[in-house]
């Protein structure tokens, strides 16, 4: 998505790397972008259970072996590409980083998870070391909320970093129906038990028990294992008959305008692509008091804030809304004029190209230019 507004907007003509050859990499060519295949290995990776150290030895030392062999190619392609400014848009992986440093092209650094807190990661050389080399290896950091700022700096020096709120265009607005006779409750997003829909479950019975009409809808992708989990839970608290399971959709508009309210559960969000898509829709979004949601969710404006991992504080939010359609139609107003001309496409490639610029003028100026 930055890719092809970057290159709509003219002043950067981006080339990018995507790890295998598949919907993202015929999606870039399709909108004339240069696309490499680079096989990329992580480093990091979810815990080993128990008294795995042998196992954990002989990870760390397969994974720092294919890093450096990577490595090693990413330097052929940065020498052959010369990039002004490299850019790499996650923290799982140092390759492009390391290969920078190499080559001598100035990068930079872009945050969009805390790692640890929201997937559960941990990193091959440990999580102080491996933050304070994102910032030894880059002439910049952009983080996307000031949870994932707080979340790094420190051992990254504040001075280097910058806030870049996401920007997203075209979600129109339907009106928000709160005559209906339940009230359309959505949770949307990857389904894992990091997401919360078990609690949204539980907030659930508890709102049947109060005779509160709702109707849940929980969207996103889920395997098989998880589902089970859920309709198992679902039948065991008695709200089978007003829960939905949805798989992935490709229509995220189809149903935001379906629902009333929107629900973000996740106890560590970095920032919540997915709130905001509810907000710009005109839906007001029931979120937990932490990380990234609390930035976005003005409580009792655009929505509401409950304390993470209580299903008593979320069924009081949303029967509040429930119980007050005047409340639920001004808050949903406010979500949309709230964001209406705030979290644009415009403004985030626009700050992107101030940093690509300040960071290629300071490498042709040379070190003694302070930082953007």
């Amino acid at each position: 998505e930055l890719a092809v507004a970057l290159k709509g907007d003219g002043r950067v003509d981006p080339v990018v790397t995507v790890p295998r050859d598949g919907a993202l990499a015929a999606a870039l060519r399709a909108k004339s972008i240069r696309t490499h295949v680079m096989p990329t290995s992580w480093w990091v990776r979810t815990p080993f259970r128990g008294s795995a150290l042998p196992r954990a030895l002989v990870w760390r030392s397969r994974q720092a072996l294919l890093i450096a062999l990577q490595t090693r190619r990413w330097v052929q392609l940065l020498r052959a590409e010369r990039p002004d400014v490299v850019l790499t848009n996650t923290a799982t992986i140092p390759m492009p980083a390391l290969a920078s440093a190499v080559a001598g092209i100035p990068h930079v650094w872009w945050l969009r998870e805390f790692v640890t807190k929201d997937h559960g990661l941990r990193y091959l050389i440990g999580e102080p070391l491996s933050q304070r080399s994102i910032g030894w290896l880059s002439k910049a950091v952009v983080v996307n909320s000031k949870a994932v700022w707080d979340h790094f700096s420190p051992p990254i020096r504040s001075e280097e970093m910058r806030l870049i709120e996401y920007g997203i265009d075209g979600f129109d607005a339907t009106p928000n129906r709160t005559d209906l006779p339940a009230l359309r409750v959505l949770l949307l997003g990857r389904q894992t038990p990091s997401k919360g829909q078990e609690l949204a479950l539980y907030a659930a019975s508890i709102l049947k028990g109060d005779q509160i009409q709702v109707h849940f809808r929980l969207v996103g992708p889920i395997d098989a294992a998880y589902r089970d989990v859920l309709q198992g839970l679902a039948s065991k608290l008695g709200i089978s008959d007003i829960v939905e399971i949805v798989d992935a959709s490709m229509r995220p508009h189809d149903e935001f305008a379906w629902a009333n309210v929107v629900l973000m559960c996740s106890q560590n969000e970095a920032f919540g692509r997915v709130t905001l898509e509810a907000l710009k829709s005109g839906r007001p979004v029931i979120g937990t008091r932490s990380g990234g949601t609390a930035e976005l969710i003005s409580d009792g404006v655009n929505g509401l804030l409950f304390e993470p991992g209580n299903p008593h504080d979320l069924a009081s939010a949303i029967r509040q809304l429930a119980s007050e359609p005047g409340l639920l139609a001004r808050m949903s107003e406010n979500a949309r004029v709230g964001t209406q001309d705030r979290f644009t496409i415009e403004g985030e490639v626009g700050a992107f190209v101030d940093v690509i610029a300040a960071v290629a003028a300071r490498q042709k100026d040379g070190p003694h230019v302070s930082h953007p």
